[in-house]
């Protein structure tokens, strides 16, 4: 790569603990940053970027970090140089959770366009009186996994390729970091990029679980891998070559670790029950915990809450009732809006006589399984002796997620966007799908399709305890109910 700007060449920037980790010079390129979740990468990636503030642009793209988020990363004093950008590649859809296609590949297109400008035009320097000055460049992007999530594998990859493109310009050295849980997506980036530095905990039996580090490959170099342990100061330093010396915390209860502790995807848990709590919060939090630490503050949940109208009928044989359940479940399970969102970010919970479905990324998908079910649902129904036939009431909301202890000590997922939902369904009759305004109003500005199925039938209607919402329904010539609830006619 080529240096440029009338201020002639400049020092090539270097990845922190580059002396202890390689023998040889790392040219400047792409480096992908790999490890488990907490082992530190943003860390490091935030040492890369202080390191060169005072004489580097430096570039952090993260989907993942608002405003306040960047101020407890950087002191103030950072992230007000003229040296550095911050750039939310989705930001500028207002919704990072969209997922139309077309507007995530816009947003990535004008987040790679602010990045070019940034790092195309190089800073001036007061002290040459304005004159225009070269700097070397340093991008960070945190992280690939998260992106991923939004706006799929397809439209990553092409970002990084284009970016890429960007840098080979200049003189310039960038980290990409992802999850050492894509495998199939790590592979790939490999290709694309110029090294891989690997980060792990490792569990000392003696004391707290330690951070180590190393530079894995560089192409065209030969290189022999070193681990080298490394800690975070409390000023979010990187130091190398220190272990730890405080007490080993809990990942979930933050208290100090008595005796050997229980190790689950690289985290340290006080008990089994700690651990198995933490494994069903990832179950719903997905990312989120993974990669920023465990969600304390709750998770905005879409939720679809169906049961079989009539099912306690006591007409019904118990075999017939099971028949009916295990349809349900089976049509369920068909649809395409169910099984295009991936396991770990859904919430499946029986009820019985039906299933409530929770949505972590997607709040369209609750409102798409109504629809798909409804036209399965007609499609079986056709030409069976009402007793073979199924009808359903389906309720829809959106609402928070928590972790909470039942009846029998046993750690669950639950929420007020779960009761929400159930007490929107409640009030529907056979065939209605009937949305809480939380949700509805989120979506009958995505689609001109959503603003002529989806219609307010009540602008206060009390569901329990005095709480009012605006109801709605969705329906058209071959889904939902477009007749008023009972419930609701009441009102």
């Amino acid at each position: 790569m080529n240096s440029k700007g009338a201020g002639g060449p400049h020092q090539p920037p270097s990845i922190p603990g580059m002396s202890e980790l390689s023998n040889v010079a790392i040219s400047p390129g792409i480096l992908l940053l790999v490890g488990p979740a907490g082992v530190g990468k943003t860390m490091y990636c935030r040492q890369f970027l202080v390191d060169g503030l005072a004489t580097d642009r430096c570039l952090l793209i993260s989907a993942e970090l608002d405003d306040r988020r960047l101020r407890q990363l950087f002191s103030g004093d950072y992230i007000t140089t003229r040296n550095f950008r911050f750039i939310n590649p989705v930001s500028s859809n207002n919704s990072s959770l969209s997922p139309q296609k077309k507007a995530m590949t816009k947003s990535l297109s004008a987040a790679l366009t602010r990045a070019r400008e940034f790092i195309s035009e190089p800073p001036r320097d007061s002290s040459q009186n304005e004159k225009r000055v070269h700097r070397s460049v340093r991008v960070v992007v945190d992280s690939l996994t998260y992106l991923q999530l939004i706006c799929g594998e397809k439209l990553v990859m092409d970002f990084v390729l284009r970016l890429r493109r960007i840098l080979s310009e200049e003189n310039a050295m960038a980290i990409l970091t992802i999850s050492d849980t894509d495998q199939q997506i790590k592979n790939k980036l490999g290709a694309l990029t110029d090294g891989i530095i690997e980060m792990r905990l490792e569990e000392d039996p003696k004391g707290p679980l330690n951070r180590a580090i190393r530079l894995l490959s560089l192409k065209r170099t030969h290189h022999k891998p070193v681990w080298m342990h490394f800690n975070i100061g409390d000023d979010g330093g990187i130091v190398f070559g220190e272990r730890p010396s405080a007490v080993l915390l809990c990942t979930l209860c933050r208290k100090p670790v008595s005796g050997k502790p229980f190790i689950y995807s690289d985290f340290s848990f006080d008990t089994i029950t700690c651990l198995e709590t933490y494994r069903k919060l990832e179950g719903a939090y997905g990312t989120s915990v993974a990669d920023t630490g465990l969600p304390f503050e709750a998770t905005d949940v879409s939720f679809f809450f169906v049961d079989i109208v009539g099912l306690s009928n006591p007409n019904f044989s118990v075999k017939k009732q099971i028949q009916k359940i295990e349809t349900l479940n089976e049509l369920l399970a068909s649809c395409v809006a169910f099984k295009k969102s991936p396991k770990e970010k859904r919430l499946i919970l029986p009820t019985g006589d039906g299933m409530a479905v929770g949505f972590l990324l997607n709040p369209e998908l609750a409102l798409e399984l109504s629809i798909e079910l409804h036209q399965k649902l007609r499609m079986f129904n056709n030409r069976k002796p009402a007793d073979d036939q199924i009808g359903i009431r389906i309720g829809l909301a959106s609402g928070l997620v928590f972790a909470v202890t039942d009846m029998n000590n046993m750690q669950n997922v639950w929420g007020p966007g779960i009761i929400l939902a159930r007490r929107v369904m409640d009030v529907g009759d056979d065939g209605h799908i009937l949305l809480a305004d939380n949700l509805a109003e989120r979506l009958i500005p995505l689609k001109d399709e959503y603003r002529r199925i989806i219609k307010p039938i009540s602008d206060s209607f009390e569901i329990k305890h005095g709480q009012k919402i605006k109801l709605y329904s969705a329906y058209s010539h071959d889904f939902g109910n477009s007749e008023l609830p009972a419930r609701a006619s009441r009102k």
